[in-house]
């Protein structure tokens, strides 16, 4: 399934759909995510919004998910000391500040605290190739990740 904004998802035409296959839903992650999937993939999306709008937005998707569900985060990262980041990672950084006020990039160490805020496990972080995330495990100097997290077990 495809979970986005109402007008992104009213953009997706059938036939882009893969015959059916996928499915498109229009909503925010702000009221809750759809219920019952098996992985919660959510790509350049934390950055767009304040540390407290971040952790709205993972309770939501923790309270759709079921046990065993799993949430994989595909963010940037930035190094906790400038001098050893990519200018790149900064300069998107200091963007979204003047853009969206709050919005921000984050450190790995940021992700962790929202993440436990929000009732979550960080099981591991993958290094990508790319500053803005990849679906494959490369090694790079680019600090960009998916997070592969869990619900807690005695979490309800």
């Amino acid at each position: 399934m495809v979970f986005d904004r109402d007008d992104i998802a009213a953009a997706i035409p059938p036939e882009a759909r893969l015959g059916g296959r996928i499915e498109v839903q229009g909503g925010s992650l702000f009221d809750l995510a759809p219920e019952g999937a098996d992985i919660y993939l959510v790509i350049r999306v934390s950055h767009n919004w304040t540390d407290d709008d971040c952790i709205r937005i993972l309770r939501s998707c923790r309270a759709a998910m079921t046990p065993g569900a799993r949430l994989l985060i595909v963010e940037q990262i930035l190094e906790p000391d400038p001098a050893l980041g990519r200018p790149s990672g900064y300069r998107v950084d200091t963007h979204m500040m003047a853009m969206f006020g709050a919005a921000r990039e984050r450190t790995e160490s940021d992700f962790g605290e929202r993440l436990r805020s929000s009732v979550f496990v960080l099981e591991r972080a993958i290094q990508a190739a790319s500053p803005t995330g990849s679906w494959r495990q490369l090694r790079s100097e680019q600090r960009a990740c998916a997070a592969q997290c869990r619900r807690p077990p005695w979490c309800s």
